[in-house]
This record gives structure tokens, C-alpha cells and sequence, in this order.
């Protein structure tokens, strides 16, 4: 398929899931009401509510919901450009354990849950950052390989300290740090 052909087709199958998400609801909306919402906003044929509900409600969340989803998208493309890696998957075992680390030394230092979403994340940074340094620090023979070899050799590391942590933590204080990973 030409790359024109494959990006009309996305775009009309965008417009469709799109249409449909403006018309489903609890609130009945036809396509003639959409219509009229969209280019007459204060017709007198519709109900105030269908205006509230279309453009306070339901638009923002589907535009919400496509600027997430771009996001997304944009944050994978670049991740797999960073690493060289067209396999930068979110099934990579050390991508599970990287958050955990960091949220378990938060959780065992009795932090809020602003600090243990921020510890998280930041332990998310660091062992990505660990495994592109010392993966290109390596690098040998293949670089994909390399990047998964030491993935998973620091994502291990990760769940040794996640071990350690709950070994440590005094369980009469509080219960030991368990962050899902």
C-alpha cells in the first residue's frame, strides 16, 4: 500500500471512531444534531443540554483522548530511536522492575504518594539512562542485543533491590513496600 493511501486510510478511520465517540453516549445525539451543533452552536431546534454535553463534555474528552494517544505514539517512536531499536517493546523485562525501585524506597521511607509517584518515575529515568550508557559503553558485536542483555541485567539489580528493601523494612511499623511491577 502507497504511503498516501495508508495515511488517508488512518485518517478517515480516525474521523469515523471520532464521529462515532461524539455520537454514543448516554445522551442521544444524531448526526443532524451534530451537525447543527457544530455549525449553528445556538439553534433553537436543540435542547441546551445537547450543547453542554457536546462541547463541555464529550469534545474535550475525545480531544483529550487524541492528544494521549499522539503522545504516546511520539514517546515510543522516540524511545525506539534513542536505543536504535525498533524493538523497543514494552515487553522488555527490565522496564517492569526500573519503576518499582525507586517507589519501594519511598514507600519504606513513609513518603506521600506525590513522592512515591515521583521517586517512581525517576527511577524510571535513571535505569532507562543506566541501560543506554553502559549498553553503549559495551557495545561489541550487536547493539540490540547488547541493550537487552544489559536490560536485563540491571532490571535483575532492580529486583534485588526491591528484595533488600523489603527485607529491611520493619514490618511492625508498617507493612513492607509491595509497588506492583
Amino acid at each position: 500500500m502507497k504511503p498516501a493511501t495508508l495515511s488517508a486510510s488512518l485518517l478517515l478511520a480516525a474521523l469515523l471512531v471520532l464521529s462515532a465517540a461524539l455520537l454514543t453516549g448516554p445522551w442521544h445525539l444524531t448526526l443532524g444534531r451534530l451537525f447543527d451543533l457544530l455549525f449553528d452552536p445556538h439553534s433553537t431546534s436543540l435542547p441546551p443540554q445537547a450543547g453542554i454535553v457536546f462541547w463541555q463534555i464529550r469534545l474535550p474528552r475525545i480531544g483529550a483522548a487524541l492528544a494521549i494517544g499522539a503522545s504516546l505514539s511520539a514517546a515510543g517512536a522516540a524511545y525506539q530511536g534513542m536505543f536504535r531499536n525498533p524493538l523497543g517493546l514494552a515487553g522488555y523485562p527490565w522496564r517492569r522492575r526500573r519503576r518499582g525501585l525507586g517507589a519501594c524506597l519511598a514507600l519504606m521511607c513513609g513518603m506521600s504518594t506525590l513522592y512515591i509517584q515521583l521517586f517512581a518515575f525517576c527511577g524510571g529515568l535513571l535505569v532507562v539512562a543506566g541501560v543506554g550508557i553502559v549498553s553503549r559503553a559495551i557495545v561489541r558485536h550487536d547493539p540490540a542485543l547488547t541493550l537487552v542483555l544489559v536490560g536485563i541485567c540491571l532490571g535483575t539489580l532492580c529486583g534485588a533491590g526491591i528484595s533488600l528493601i523489603k527485607i529491611l523494612a520493619d514490618p511492625y511499623t508498617s507493612s513492607p513496600p509491595s509497588p506492583s511491577g
